[in-house]
């Protein structure tokens, strides 16, 4: 037995047998990273004590060589856990384990052991097997060395009572600081790549051209090494083949595969196109999740406009299930100690889940003293003088007081709290709420809230359909959704659209789904920042002033950094947040046989008057811009692009822009030309819903401006005289819940042209009898456009569908046309659609990772030679398959929490003196490490 004890400073010498231990000698004193302590109960609480305190201990290791035992010096390091087992006699078993390995997040960290070989070829066989990187044989040895410099391989030493090494290193899990190391080693000429077996191709010198270079092998071992929690061809289980609408082959592997994740952790995802028929997969997901039970109870959480279809299906495909409509917190306070009586579904509208008591300002009009400064150095000493006390009257902070300003530092205007938004909602200063319940008015509960409150753990499963629109950091919606999904065991979100371009677009929604992955990540949800700049694409822009003497007695800043998120993701959001929990599904995976898709962006070219006043507007606009930001003020541009997207849409009476500080200052007029000339973009439209109706075929025109500067009237009226049937969709003309059956009498009518907002059509509406699509004007959400475009490509089409993007060339809207290209490409790609058609052929390859990505799964013709050369290289060994060589051991995934259980209880006693270990303790079984060394090796 080892001997392991501590001075602890009082003359006391306390001390007890160990077994094991492992140190990482890298540094001296010797760090701990595991040790099993056996003795009587007092010693070995103090010897576990002290190195939990990171005191210095000594252990002794016996000799058979000499007859006095080696001595080694060991320190703690870090955050240590003890695990602690009391047997009868006062006699105590400790372990002793660094947290460094043990888990951290959601998931335990993994420790790579290497049973006692050669440490080389383990690592190459780790590599090549358990990985994704492109390591070559004749690059492990460099690999090693700077691996270990850079601590990604930690040599462990190991002391035990028994001639047997357990591990002689570490090895980190994470991908990322390897593929860093590989392509450091790369561009420092430390390892080469080759052309052929041999030789090396001096042109590429970093690792995105080599894996370019490699792409077929490389996106073989990939597809490889990630296998599906289910495969399509595998048995599905009986509870999905059973249903009394069955599912298409697609829809039913997907169910199947989501089953499985939400059995293994709390959320899963569901990406399906639109059309591919997510409620019915949703409805089978929960029938073969709780095939085991009699009962269960899911709660739907879906748009307003879907409350009649989302029962209809349930009742076609679980005609035993028992529907409940949920429209206020009283039909949820009903439901206490409710029984299950068997397949059971709730719905909830988003707009209902949200609806609590009405709220009022807490903020107080009055005025505020605010001292103003002189500061200055003097004989190098800061001096301050009082030049006087401003006095402000505005809106006030109920806790703080101070007075509430605007980004420009200008006070608050009267009509600040008319509304609530969110940037009226708290204190910039102390973040104090400025909004209270309003007694007065309607006293009730958010249904969201009162399910949190006192019914949590009553839903077993909660759907969350088209949850891309419950991604805002402080919405209503978003925030009920985050309630609910703490309330039910386990959340499906369903979606069409998952990302919007931007990456910010999935940080509260992820937060809200699983919480435990985003903090494992050291992310905060108040910090969205911080999401983007480590997945997203941040511009950092720095105003430098140039008059030195600016700031000579003030505290001021010489130069300005605004920050701006661009469109973009990093591939990484998938590999860590979306791979374990999301299934994607395509139409094309659904139904192969249904007719084509085309996207058609169209610019057209400005009448020469029209195009003149716009140049003379757009300047005007400009110069007034550029004169505001030179005064750091942001205040124009949003009257800037709204002004420059909509004008050359209705020249003829579009009102002057003002500056929004004052409401009176004229900062331009826009030039007003004939209101009865026909524009070359109508005659566009009109010339395409012509030749469509001549076939039979509906045309939807989708409009952004449809109020203060609406134009569906306008458009009526030219579709009109050109006798063409014109239908109108309008929020406030059509309620929500009957948009569904107002088109179907509209196709039943004969209209060949519906006119209406993207939005009134965005989820769940079927327009099969309108396969032409014509976006008159661009718009800025790429989940709108996504979903509203592909309203008539779904099952049951047998029309060609053709989205026409209709802009004017050169203006504004082009430009607007574009940054949604560059959106729709980091959207799409992150789903695994990388190709570069219609719209997205507009963005090119703006990023090279998509583009590095399209050509490792676009098929790369041509390439065969190439992945010729690469197998020849690798040829002996080969690190992509097969067994590891035979003069090496695995290296084998455990944590040490893991090898912990590892133990055996002693039966005699074992060892001498206050260092026995008596019978009934628990020591290390090192037969069982020895057995399953020989069995890995």
């Amino acid at each position: 037995m080892l001997k392991i004890s501590h001075l602890d400073g009082t003359g006391n010498h306390p001390s007890c047998f160990s077994d094991l231990a492992i140190t990482d000698n890298a540094r001296y004193p010797h760090k701990l990273v595991l040790t099993s302590l056996c003795g009587d109960d007092s010693s070995v609480k103090a010897i576990a004590a002290a190195i939990a305190e990171h005191r210095e201990v000594k252990i002794e290791v016996p000799n058979p060589n000499r007859a006095y035992p080696d001595v080694d010096y060991l320190r703690a390091e870090g955050r240590h856990r003890i695990l602690a087992t009391k047997m009868p006699g006062g006699h105590t078993h400790v372990l002793v384990l660094s947290r460094r390995f043990l888990s951290s997040g959601a998931e335990p960290p993994e420790l790579l052991l290497n049973w006692q070989g050669n440490l080389e070829a383990a690592l190459l066989h780790w590599l090549g097997m358990g990985t994704t990187l492109p390591v070559l044989p004749t690059w492990i040895t460099p690999l090693l060395a700077e691996a270990q410099d850079r601590r990604l391989v930690l040599p462990l030493a190991i002391h035990t009572a028994r001639p047997l090494a357990i591990a002689t290193a570490a090895v980190e899990t994470d991908e990322s600081p390897w593929e860093e190391t590989l392509s450091d080693l790369i561009r420092n000429g430390r390892i080469h790549i080759p052309e052929g077996p041999g030789s090396a191709d001096p042109h590429i010198a970093a690792l995105d051209p080599y894996l370019a270079a490699w792409a077929p092998a490389l996106a073989e071992r990939a597809q490889g090494a990630h296998r599906p929690r289910f495969v399509p061809g595998e048995d599905r289980h009986r509870a999905i083949t059973s249903l009394a609408q069955p599912l298409y082959g697609p829809q039913a592997d997907v169910a199947e595969g989501l089953a499985r994740a939400l059995a293994a952790q709390k959320t899963a995802m569901l990406v399906g196109e639109m059309g591919v028929g997510k409620t019915r997969v949703a409805i089978a997901t929960a029938q073969r999740l709780f095939s085991a039970r009699a009962g269960y109870r899911a709660l739907v959480l879906h748009p307003k406009h879907l409350q009649a279809k989302w029962p209809r299906e349930v009742t076609a495909v679980v005609p035993a299930a028992k529907i409940t409509v949920l429209r206020s917190w009283k039909d949820a306070l009903a439901l206490q100690n409710r029984p299950i009586t068997g397949p059971e579904w709730y719905f909830l509208a988003r707009d209902t889940s949200k609806l609590g008591y009405f709220s009022k300002p807490a903020v107080t009009w009055g005025e505020a003293r605010t001292p103003r400064w002189a500061e200055a150095k003097i004989d190098g000493a800061e001096r301050r003088t009082l030049l006087g006390i401003d006095r402000e009257s505005g809106w006030r902070c109920p806790d703080c007081g101070a007075l509430l300003r605007d980004k420009d530092n200008v006070p608050v205007p009267r009509d600040w709290f008319d509304t609530r938004r969110t940037d009226n909602t708290a204190c910039p200063l102390c973040g104090a709420r400025l909004w209270q319940a309003d007694s007065s008015r309607i006293r009730r509960f958010a249904p969201a809230e009162f399910i949190h409150h006192h019914l949590r753990g009553f839903f077993d499963l909660l759907v969350a359909d088209e949850c891309h629109q419950l991604g805002g950091q402080q919405t209503a919606q978003g925030n009920a959704l985050g309630s609910l999904a703490a309330s039910c065991k386990y959340t499906l979100a369903m979606t069409g659209t998952i990302l919007n371009g931007y990456a910010s677009s999935l940080h509260a929604l992820l937060w809200r789904l699983d919480p435990s992955a985003m903090a494992a990540e050291n992310m905060e949800y108040h910090r969205p920042l911080q999401w983007i700049e480590r997945y997203g694409v941040v511009e950092r822009v720095t105003r430098i002033r140039q008059d030195e003497e600016t700031n000579a007695a003030s505290r001021g800043r010489p130069n300005k950094t605004s920050v701006h998120e661009k469109p973009g993701i990093s591939p990484l959001v998938f590999s860590r947040h979306l791979i374990n929990r999301a299934a994607f599904v395509t139409l094309e995976d659904v139904a192969p046989w249904l007719p084509p898709y085309r996207e058609i962006p169209e610019p057209v070219e400005m009448d020469h008057d029209l195009a003149v006043a716009y140049k003379i507007l757009e300047r005007e606009l400009l110069s007034a811009v550029q004169q505001a930001l030179a005064n750091n003020s942001k205040r124009l541009l949003g009257a800037y692009v709204q002004t420059l997207l909509g004008y050359p849409d209705r020249p003829w009476d579009w009102p002057d822009i003002r500056d929004p500080a004052d409401h009176e200052s004229v900062i331009a007029s826009p030039p007003r030309i004939a209101e009865d000339a026909l524009r070359a973009k109508e005659q566009r439209l009109a010339e395409i819903c012509q030749v469509n109706a001549a076939a039979h075929r509906g045309t939807v025109v989708f409009v952004q401006f449809t109020g203060a500067h609406d134009i569906l009237p306008r458009l009526q009226t030219v579709l009109g005289k050109k006798k063409l049937r014109v239908a109108v969709l309008r929020a406030d003309t059509v309620p929500v819940e009957n948009r569904e059956e107002w088109i179907t009498r509209q196709e039943r009518a004969g209209a060949q042209v519906l006119l209406c907002h993207p939005k009134l059509v965005e989820t769940g509406m079927d327009l099969i009898a309108w396969p032409e699509c014509v976006w008159f004007q661009p718009g800025h959400s790429v989940y709108t456009l996504r979903q509203a475009s592909r309203r008539a490509w779904r099952i049951g089409q047998k029309e060609p569908v053709n989205i026409h993007y209709l802009v004017y060339a050169g203006t504004m809207q082009s430009a607007a046309l574009m940054l949604m290209s560059k959106k729709l490409e980091a959207a799409e790609a992150i789903e695994g659609r990388l190709n570069s058609e219609g719209l997205k052929a507009l963005a090119g390859d703006q990023d090279g990772t998509f583009a590095l990505a399209r050509m490792l799964v676009g098929g790369l013709h041509g390439l065969q030679t190439a992945e010729d050369a690469w197998r020849s290289a690798v040829a002996a060994p080969n690190p992509f398959s097969g067994p590891a060589p035979q003069d090496a051991t695995k290296l084998r995934k455990q944590t040490l929490a893991d090898l912990s259980h590892l133990t055996r209880v002693i039966t005699q006693v074992e060892g001498k003196g206050r260092h026995k270990a008596h019978p009934g303790q628990i020591a290390i079984d090192f037969d069982a490490l020895e057995r399953m060394r020989e069995v890995e090796s």
